[in-house]
């Protein structure tokens, strides 16, 4: 899954803009090591800084690049306002349950102020997570209530005098001064109502300088009514053409690259406390990725960029493979364990940098990906499946579930119903057949089913191959453990 969720690789453009160059840095010095050397710490530098890199990368495509249909400038929300369906392609299996908003915010000059209204009617959350890919604070009707609330965001270096009104409980002290805001808002339907529900919310939602919201009479100030601010980070031409599908796209020196800005960009504070973050920083620092120098490949040579190039290949191919690690079998569905609390767990770090970006904390919600069948065969579509529940024994949370279908890539199908998911929205709604025993079959496959029973419950799969990544809001125990028997995808003869 290369975002759960969220999350949230954005923006598309494939638009060129200028080189902010990368000040006060000396000139790599020439490697004094082997090749094989290189390569191995290439690689390494791959798993422990891919997270970091696409951290970079979005927040670049978020705040630098204004002609991104996702630009909000620095310290503000960007607000998906309208459901995700196969033509949007700036995230990856993207939720159709939920509506995103998103900002970078920037804490090392001064706080931020968020302000959250009061939501009796829909599920909504809101968490911040640093470049590393931890989340550190959490609120919404799951953890904080629903009554209108307001935090203010310190950043571990701002030594200002906080306003009066804010209570203990109110101030959040970031780990790092880069800060990654996401809220979702959930969407029962696709009906109008229901989208204008969430826009009213939506609306009512700040993100705002301590400075603008104190000159703004100790409020927050809508993103309507915002500039928007760009941010100055450092960025270099190519920056623009890897906004899209980032992992796939980067090249091996677009990756060394962005991690040498990622290590010398002074709002993303470092772990110094951490004896493996030292140790591996120091290790990264024998290839020219350290902070203070400035990574330029054109000072290489052709058996150094080869290495790099190799390097980089073993660490993409030893993340894709290392996927099975960070999840728990639940009867052939891929749990996801740990997400969003990594610490310094580098690989599990890097396999949710590449398949889920921006994904949360098990806490907020989980999730499980599917790619074969009951029989261990890949999913595709050039067969028919069912997936078959007990309306007593459906997956068990404190908010809602939903199962999306998407093409082996990560993005929705267009099909004749325009259904992407299935979910508990639809089944208390009373969408879905349901026989006098209480099973609920849903029928997978790419062309029509004959009869109405069968229609009802169609979840169109494409002609190829095909996943599922189901999530599952407020998490019940045997959805965190994998002890919960969610069904299996039985394939059905031809």
């Amino acid at each position: 899954m290369r975002s759960i969720n969220v999350l949230l690789v954005v923006s598309f453009l494939l638009v060129i803009t200028l080189l902010v160059p990368v000040r006060n840095l000396k000139a790599q010095s020439t490697l004094d090591l082997s090749s094989e050397e290189i390569k191995a710490l290439a690689a390494e530098a791959y798993v422990y800084g891919l997270q970091q890199v696409v951290f970079y990368e979005t927040r670049y495509a978020t705040t630098q690049l204004k002609s991104s249909p996702t630009y909000a400038g620095i310290n503000n929300f960007w607000w998906l306002r309208k459901p995700i369906t196969p033509e949007f392609r700036a995230v990856v299996t993207p939720n159709a349950t939920t509506l995103y908003g998103l900002a970078f915010c920037d804490l090392s000059t001064e706080p931020v102020v968020v302000e959250l209204p009061a939501i009796d009617d829909i599920y909504e959350s809101f968490q911040i997570m640093d470049q590393y890919g931890d989340y550190y604070f959490y609120a919404g009707n799951q953890f904080t209530g629903r009554n209108a609330q307001k935090y203010i965001i310190v950043g571990p270096g701002w030594k200002g005098k906080l306003p009066d009104e804010f209570a203990a409980a109110q101030i959040v002290n970031a780990p790092s001064s880069s800060a990654f805001f996401i809220i979702r808002h959930g969407l029962e339907s696709y009906a109008s109502e229901d989208l204008l529900k969430v826009t009213r919310y939506q609306n009512q939602t700040s993100t705002t300088p301590l400075s603008l919201w104190l000159k703004n009479g100790r409020k927050g100030v809508a993103t309507s009514n915002r500039k928007k601010d760009p941010a100055n980070f450092p960025s270099f031409p190519r920056m623009a053409k890897l906004t899209k599908k980032i992992v796939e796209s980067l090249e091996p020196m677009d990756f060394y690259r962005l991690l040498s800005l990622v290590l010398n960009d002074q709002t993303m504070t470092k772990r110094d406390d951490s004896l493996k973050e030292v140790e591996t920083l120091n290790k990264l620092a024998m290839i020219g990725l350290a902070e203070g120098v400035e990574f330029d490949s054109g000072k290489l040579s052709a058996s150094e960029i080869k290495a790099f190039e190799n390097g980089f290949k073993e660490g993409f191919t030893t993340v894709k493979k290392s996927m099975p690690s960070i999840f728990l079998n639940m009867n052939g569905w891929m749990l996801i364990k740990g997400m969003g609390d990594y610490g310094t767990n580098y690989m599990a770090r890097a396999v949710i940098g590449d398949a889920g970006w921006g994904g949360p904390g098990v806490i907020s919600h989980n999730g499980a990906f599917c790619f074969a069948d009951n029989k261990g065969e890949k999913l595709n579509g050039r067969y028919r499946y069912t997936m078959t529940f007990d309306t007593k024994d459906l997956p068990p949370t404190t908010e809602f579930w939903s199962i999306p279908i998407y093409d082996i890539q990560g993005y929705f199908i267009d099909n004749e119903i325009n259904r992407y998911t299935v979910n508990s929205f639809m089944y208390e709604r009373g969408e879905f057949y349901v026989d006098d025993k209480g099973v609920l079959t849903f029928y997978v496959q790419c062309d029509r089913p004959e009869t109405p029973e069968r229609l009802k419950n169609w979840l169109p799969a494409p002609q190829g191959p095909f996943r599922f990544a189901a999530r599952f809001y407020g998490p019940k125990s045997p959805l965190i453990d994998g002890s919960y028997a969610m069904p299996g995808i039985v394939k059905q003869k031809q």
